[in-house]
């Protein structure tokens, strides 16, 4: 399974996470979502894959960061990101780092969670 199929399977099958979303499973989007109309939702992504360990001029393993955008219009997004968060945590994801920003009606948290993942031959 890619990472973005775990990441997305993961996020949808948790019901601490879709029971806060406007739509529940619907108010998952990859990548962007244009207005969605009604919040809070999620968009996730990869922001970053490096490598983490090489031998032999090889990469053996590679870091891969998830950012997740977490949107609302009024900022209450604090139990959202505590559903956000077990469910990434639970899948050995570690998070990175979190940042709120503002974009006119919108409030955004957004997250960064990376992991080290084996490199498939």
């Amino acid at each position: 399974m890619s990472v973005l199929s775990e990441v997305y399977q993961s996020l949808k099958a948790s019901a601490d996470v879709t029971s806060l979303l406007a739509e529940g499973r619907k108010s998952i989007y990859h990548g962007w979502s244009k207005d969605a109309g009604s919040y809070p939702v999620l968009i996730y992504g990869i922001a970053a894959d490096v490598p983490h360990i090489t031998a032999d001029n090889r990469e053996v393993s590679h870091f891969v960061t998830i950012r997740i955008h977490i949107v609302t219009k009024n900022g209450a997004f604090t139990k959202l990101f505590h559903a956000v968060n077990a469910a990434m945590v639970n899948l050995g994801y570690m998070r990175k780092m979190c940042n709120e920003v503002n974009d006119d009606d919108l409030r955004i948290m957004i997250c960064d969670y990376t992991i080290s993942k084996k490199v498939e031959e």
